[in-house]
């Protein structure tokens, strides 16, 4: 399920329904659904990918950088993280104005 947050609001934006074993994986799929986002997403919004930790993969988190789409996920204790391809954030005064809108695309598994 993806799901496009704007502030406090959710809106329920895509679904796909994993097939099971020796089908395309869950996080291909997910793949797939930020692939067919609107440009203007990216234009308009800060957009961000928030998934949780089924989404944790070396696949998906290099799927989202090749999107240009930062993501924060879960990670298994025993999974190794891969070098962050984002230079660190930079000082901003909290006061001052947000630029643009900000977006979430939360996606979330169901088991």
């Amino acid at each position: 399920m993806l799901y496009v947050v704007i502030d406090h609001q959710r809106f329920p934006w895509a679904f796909t329904v994993w097939q099971g074993k020796d089908t395309t994986s869950p996080a291909q799929l997910a793949l797939r659904m930020l692939k067919r986002l609107p440009a203007q997403f990216k234009t308009l919004f800060q957009a961000r990918v928030l998934a949780d930790g089924g989404f944790g993969s070396d696949e998906f988190l290099e799927g989202c950088v090749a999107l240009e789409l930062p993501a924060v996920t879960g990670r298994g204790i025993t999974q190794t993280a891969t070098p962050n391809p984002y230079p660190p954030p930079q000082a901003v005064d909290a006061r001052a104005p947000v630029p643009t809108p900000a977006i979430a695309l939360c996606g979330e598994t169901r088991a």
